[in-house]
């Protein structure tokens, strides 16, 4: 932690580093993890964060926050391609493996109570493969949208064995007082499972 004094403010930057971080005898890699806090006035204060995966900066965030009887808050949060293969360690007992990558930017602004989120993400050659079935599934490679607290999927779609989708419609409200599911299911001569057998299945 670094404390920097000016004429009229000060700047705190922290920085964590983490090489080769292992859980479970899984290897994360080499995390850092730099933030900046700036108080603008007084009743204003503004964070930057950063997190890099193996040298690559996989997350950037910017935070602003008006203090006042009416607290508001603005910012961005932009994850760049964030390798899906350092989540694996956190799965128990290797059920399931992600590849691929995902990336997304989103946009906050509103009260403190009721913030507005806005964006976009996606997964980029992404599967999961679920080790008690011995089976993959795909993402599709299309953003999925929100709008106004609401995730909108928009007939995205998964693939297992074949060509045959599983396909969800409809929205996610992420109203923090009363959050909200609406969402459609379907699938359609889906060939779920064709697995061969191996020591990790149960099929």
């Amino acid at each position: 932690v670094q404390y920097v004094p000016s004429d009229s403010s000060f700047m705190l930057t922290a920085n964590m580093n983490a090489d080769s971080l292992s859980y479970a005898d899984g290897l994360v890699g080499n995390l850092l993890f730099s933030s900046v806090y700036l108080p603008v006035s007084k009743d204003e204060h503004q964070v930057d964060l950063h997190l890099f995966h193996n040298t690559q900066e996989i997350l950037t965030s910017s935070l602003f926050y008006q203090a006042g009887e009416a607290e508001e808050i603005e910012g961005t949060l932009s994850v760049m391609q964030m390798p899906l293969s350092m989540t694996n360690p956190f799965i128990p007992d290797g059920l399931a493996r992600l590849s691929g990558t995902f990336s997304g930017e989103v946009a906050l602004a509103g009260s403190v109570s009721k913030p507005l989120i806005d964006g976009s993400f996606r997964f980029d050659s992404t599967q999961i493969y679920v080790a008690p079935a011995n089976t993959y599934i795909r993402l599709e490679e299309k953003p999925i949208e929100i709008q106004r607290n609401h995730i909108r999927f928009n007939q995205y779609k998964l693939y297992a064995n074949g060509d045959n989708p599983f396909v969800i419609d409809g929205d996610i409200d992420l109203d923090l007082d009363m959050m909200q599911t609406n969402l459609n299911l379907t699938a359609q001569n889906m060939q779920l499972l064709n697995p061969k057998r191996d020591k990790n299945s149960l099929v």
